[in-house]
């Protein structure tokens, strides 16, 4: 029986068998394509992350776009797919952030809408949001939070 161990970037893979130069060449076009494209799957915005606290904890404001919208993205990257945009002076409630606080999570209420959000007071547990608003990550940059 043939082994073959294939180090592809990050990833390591084992391929076992006959028919091994062919198996080990799919493999290889297969995730070089994936590093390529990653399918990345949407990554919810957490509200009630703090006890006792609102849902969200800060509010901010769309600034400095100078001939665009800023993307609003279904995880914190840019290589996540974009859900909406928002203009300059939008306002939206923050409720999140990744790790390095470069993506923020948001919840923002339809344009010409006056919906309450539901973000505006205490969680009993950290929960993905669930509506009735829309959701999303931003990057930091755009957005003045007042820090």
């Amino acid at each position: 029986m043939n082994i073959v161990v294939l180090n592809i970037g990050k990833r390591v893979a084992w391929v076992v068998g006959l028919g091994v130069a062919t198996m080990a060449a799919e493999l290889s076009a297969t995730t070089l394509e994936a590093d390529r494209n990653p399918a990345a799957a949407p990554v919810p915005v957490i509200v009630g992350e703090v006890e006792d606290l609102d849902a969200c904890l800060g509010l901010g404001t769309v600034k400095d776009l100078k001939h665009s919208l800023l993307a609003v993205r279904s995880g914190p990257g840019s290589h996540y797919p974009q859900l909406d945009e928002l203009d300059n002076g939008r306002q939206v409630f923050v409720c999140t952030s990744n790790a390095d606080k470069v993506w923020l999570g948001v919840v923002y209420a339809p344009v010409g809408s006056d919906l309450d959000c539901g973000v505006s007071s205490p969680r009993l547990q950290p929960e993905a949001y669930g509506g009735p608003c829309r959701s999303g990550w931003v990057h930091h940059r755009w957005l003045d939070t007042g820090e």
